[in-house]
């Protein structure tokens, strides 16, 4: 399988622990610590799981952004 990043056939070394796609040590992206054994995944898998943190913490954001212009507003506009 060529990687459509770069045209060239990766080695095998790495594979992406979700799709299990392989790809180039520089083509990885690995969550969290840089060691062995860390989950390694492809920009396709990382993209999604960066969704899914992104719709599954929206209201807790929401809500913390809502709180803190609530505090600046009545710290300008104290009646």
């Amino acid at each position: 399988m060529l990687n459509g990043m770069h045209g060239m056939e990766p080695t095998g070394a790495y594979s992406c622990d979700i799709c299990k796609n392989q790809m180039h040590a520089i083509c990885e992206n690995t969550v969290g610590e840089e060691e062995y054994g860390s989950k390694i995944l492809c920009y396709l898998c990382q993209k999604e799981e960066n969704v899914k943190y992104q719709r599954e913490n929206t209201a807790k954001h929401q809500k913390r952004s809502a709180e803190k212009l609530k505090k600046v507003s009545l710290k300008k506009f104290n009646p």
